[in-house]
């Protein structure tokens, strides 16, 4: 900034008084046009650096994410399985008056089977009931970024970077709270045995 501010400074002053440049003047300009040059040969440098280190970065952490991936899809996968087969239950072997709990299990549950094999080493259930809550939030999260908030027909805000209004944000919170809520109480179905028994079973 001070060689492109001194630069400008001898070219305006050139500009207004009309006279030619002096030796000194051209020999001046010549150094500092070199020497913005080369400042800007360093920052383009420094530039391709830090994307090369970013490249690397990402190269680096490419197999995590990619198990990451593997494991968020496994936990989806589950979760989508055991819902469909709680809900099976529920409409076959389920009474009207009993509500959406049995007191057996006839048809197998992946994700709760998995809760409570893993709640027989104390952290690993907390670890995958957070995995299972941090998916379905994730999986929320990027829905309702990508789709914008819905009343019916009608699209009330769009989620764009720095121009959402704050009432669109406020009801994104507001839909995703109320995603959790739904999501605990409908635990209690896909999961029966583990909210019910823990590592008892």
């Amino acid at each position: 900034a001070d060689v492109r501010d001194s630069l400008r400074e001898i070219e305006s002053t050139l500009a207004l008084t009309g006279a030619r440049p002096s030796k000194q003047d051209k020999a001046r300009m010549e150094r500092l046009k070199a020497q913005r040059r080369s400042l800007e040969q360093r920052h383009r440098a420094l530039a391709r650096a830090s994307v090369d280190a970013y490249a690397k970065c990402c190269g680096a952490c490419s197999p995590l994410l990619k198990l990451l991936g593997v494991v968020t899809a496994g936990i989806v996968l589950a979760l989508v399985l055991s819902i469909m087969l709680s809900a099976l239950e529920c409409a076959l072997h389920h009474s009207s008056c009993k509500g959406s709990l049995a007191a057996e299990s006839h048809l197998p549950n992946p994700l709760d089977t998995l809760l409570v094999v893993s709640s027989r080493v104390f952290p690993l259930d907390y670890m995958v009931l957070c995995a299972v809550i941090l998916a379905v939030f994730a999986a929320s999260l990027l829905a309702v970024t990508r789709i914008g908030v819905w009343f019916l027909w009608l699209r009330l805000y769009k989620l764009r970077r720095s121009s959402t209004p704050p009432q669109g944000l406020l009801l994104t919170c507001v839909i995703l709270m109320f995603i959790i809520v739904t999501f605990s109480i409908s635990t209690v179905m896909i999961i029966p045995q583990y909210i019910a028994f823990g590592s008892q079973t």
